[in-house]
């Protein structure tokens, strides 16, 4: 009997996520595996001739790749099995030979999760495509894995020599120190810097799967480092993540440089003129002086058909969420305060970019009692059969908010409405919508079920359209008193 892929994930921590499909390795079964590759070949790629097939170093991530394989076999598909590899060597192995890819990763993700990222011919899927995937019917074979084909060492070579061909001789007299961990790309990275002239010295290696994230490195990596610049002599510190797509860099000193250092430094070592930055990051590109001129995003505006889109999502997720157990909700709100936690730095640095106020009153007020409001409704969804035995969910929410708090207003109207059984659709203030849009990148994290929390942006005119939508069961709005006053009228 056929089914669609999301029929297949229905009772699973399954999901698209900032970065392909992610979920708890317990719950990446091989029918759910072999279902979205399959979905994947068929309704992306178009039956290819071929595909690409790597994965990282979890111990997980093989048997993924089996699932996937069989898919391709079932399919009369090709498997180049380029083995276990950095994800930027397959992704760019694939696009040499015109074929898509698979790679099974998770990144810098937890031990217990893993994931998968899909490519076509021209780089990774898009969002359309991952709907295709979800939509997309697949009948079960009774057998689901296979043997992995041997290993093609071609992509190996070819991602080596691309940057041999660029920068040869360039680390020639240099000393690079390798904390190699359980990256996917240790030993090739080894291999290439010596290809490139340098000495190199490995270091921190280890069997056992780490999860480092380059963007929030750990105090444990800070003073390992240190001490590896106390004990050795090198000229740079190198590492990646996972599946080796993000690079950490330190000095001879062990210091760890922040990426918009690092991002300034590439800039100019490229010689650029002109340099374009998302609209979150900091002022250091600004302030540097290196580039004659430098141009910030913008925050989109939201169209009817985008508010559409969202009402619609969190109508569907909040019919199941509502039917969750009360542990089930309280999970998730636990899970979204402990990133909130684990996260507070960049939220803080975020929140006063933005908004203006001293770091001092978002990093010690704000950005804590969000994360105690996510704590504490945590706790009530857990007691909400005991203590309100008598209440049931609204249904889908629309939540307005104004400039001046804005983490700690998103906390106030998310919390309690998903704690109930509720499903939401938020507009932050068209000034302040950097947290936000940060919160709705860890909710994917968290686990959140699609759709169940949805962020949209624009000015007064997005605000209109979710206070004039039909199917929203309930606004929640904080701003100008005349502005209230024609909502309720409404």
């Amino acid at each position: 009997m056929a089914h669609t892929t999301l029929q297949f994930t229905q009772s699973k921590d399954v999901k698209f996520g900032t970065s392909g499909v992610r979920g708890l390795v317990s719950d990446l079964t091989d029918d759910v595996v072999y279902g979205f590759a399959y979905a994947f070949l068929t309704a992306v790629a178009g039956n290819p001739k071929a595909v690409v097939l790597g994965h990282d170093l979890r111990d997980s991530s093989p048997a993924i790749a089996s699932a996937c394989a069989k898919a391709a076999q079932d399919l009369g598909v090709s498997v180049n099995h380029v083995g276990a590899l950095p994800t930027p060597a397959i992704a760019f192995y694939a696009g040499m030979l015109g074929l898509p890819a698979i790679v099974v990763t998770g990144s810098h993700i937890p031990f217990d999760r893993n994931g998968i990222k899909f490519y076509t011919a021209s780089g990774e899927i898009t969002k359309a495509d991952e709907q295709a995937i979800n939509n997309a019917s697949v009948t079960l074979p009774a057998i689901m894995s296979t043997e992995l084909p041997p290993i093609n060492e071609a992509a190996y070579e070819a991602y080596c020599q691309r940057y041999v061909d660029c920068y040869a001789g360039c680390l020639e007299g240099r000393k690079v120190a390798i904390y190699q961990h359980s990256s996917v790309g240790r030993d090739l990275f080894a291999d290439l810097f010596q290809r490139l002239g340098a000495r190199v010295l490995p270091l921190g290696r280890t069997d056992q799967f780490i999860p480092i994230d380059t963007e929030a490195v750990s105090r444990e990596d800070h003073e390992r480092a240190r001490a590896w610049a106390n004990e050795y002599d090198f000229d740079v510190l190198f590492s990646t993540d996972g599946d080796a797509d993000r690079p950490l860099i330190g000095d001879a000193n062990g210091q760890w440089l922040r990426g918009d250092r690092l991002g300034v430094l590439c800039a100019k070592a490229l010689g650029a003129d002109a340099v374009v930055t998302p609209v979150s990051s900091n002022s250091v590109v600004s302030e540097c002086g290196a580039f004659d001129r430098v141009e910030r995003t913008k925050i989109g505006q939201s169209s009817p058909s985008d508010i559409d889109s969202a009402v619609k999502a969190a109508r569907a997720a909040q019919k199941k969420w509502c039917k969750e157990s009360d542990h089930a909700r309280a999970r998730i709100l636990y899970a979204i305060a402990r990133l909130l936690q684990k996260n507070s730095r960049l939220f803080s640095v975020l929140e006063t970019l933005d908004n203006g106020k001293p770091i001092r009153e978002s990093r010690d007020i704000d950005i804590p009692l969000a994360q105690r409001h996510f704590y504490y409704h945590a706790g009530m969804a857990q007691l909400m059969q005991a203590e309100l035995p008598k209440r049931s969910p609204i249904g889908v929410c629309g939540q307005i908010i104004p400039w001046n708090f804005p983490l700690l207003m998103l906390s106030w109207k998310i919390a309690p409405a998903i704690a109930m059984g509720n499903a939401v659709v938020l507009k932050p203030a068209e000034y302040t919508s950097l947290t936000a849009l940060l919160f709705a990148e860890i909710c994917t994290s968290a686990g959140v079920p699609n759709g169940l929390i949805n962020i949209v942006t624009g000015d007064g005119k997005v605000g209109e359209m979710i206070v004039g939508h039909k199917d929203i069961n309930k606004i929640a709005f904080t701003g100008s008193t005349e502005v209230g006053k024609l909502i309720r009228e409404r």
